[in-house]
């Protein structure tokens, strides 16, 4: 079964990576401004491209279980989950004080 991983801001801007993420496989990170980025982590497929305009709910990638090592890339070495970041500054937050939960 393959998930969608989908953006989560209302407008944002995909900058960095397509490709090693710190033996995370494949990921993007999303820069949302004043040091605002999140990350999504372990995707099997990556379906934007760098400088790319990103809005709210806009597919993005697959969910997967990609990693690395030694420096290939191995396209499930883990069970098909998504590692999901929110980080200000590069430091980690709770990503849940990003979203309105009634």
């Amino acid at each position: 079964m393959q998930t969608s991983a989908l953006g989560s801001a209302q407008l944002c801007i995909f900058h960095l990576h397509k490709t090693y993420v710190n033996n995370g496989g494949l990921g993007i990170y999303i820069d949302h401004s004043n040091g605002v980025v999140s990350r999504y982590i372990h995707l099997d497929k990556i379906e934007v491209t760098p400088g790319t305009t990103v809005k709210k709910g806009q597919r993005i990638g697959t969910m997967g279980g990609s990693n690395y090592v030694n420096g290939k890339l191995i396209r499930f070495g883990y069970a098909v989950h998504l590692d999901f970041q929110i980080r200000v500054n590069d430091v980690p937050v709770d990503p849940l004080k990003y979203y309105n939960i009634k």
